[in-house]
């Protein structure tokens, strides 16, 4: 694992946390808080993209991003817990 790097999920939209990019460990992100936006990867991770057939890295991204890890409703639901 590389250096572990901050980012906020709804503005980023970089291969380490699209749907399409298959870490089915989440071994290369992490939230920072649980209540929050920001969340770490590693940019160096690499991963297999099953939208495009090729491994890409995290830091990586491309307009068939959808983020599989903040949509509004889940955000709500987490503040109100």
């Amino acid at each position: 694992m590389g250096k572990m790097k901050q980012v906020n999920i709804r503005n980023a939209r970089l291969c380490a946390f699209c749907r399409h990019w298959y870490d089915s460990t989440n071994s290369a992100i992490q939230p920072m808080n649980p209540r929050s936006v920001y969340w770490e990867y590693d940019p160096q991770a690499e991963q297999m993209c099953m939208e495009k057939n090729r491994k890409r890295r995290g830091f990586e991204a491309c307009w068939k991003y959808k983020c599989c890890y903040h949509d509004d409703s889940m955000y709500y639901a987490v503040v109100l817990i």
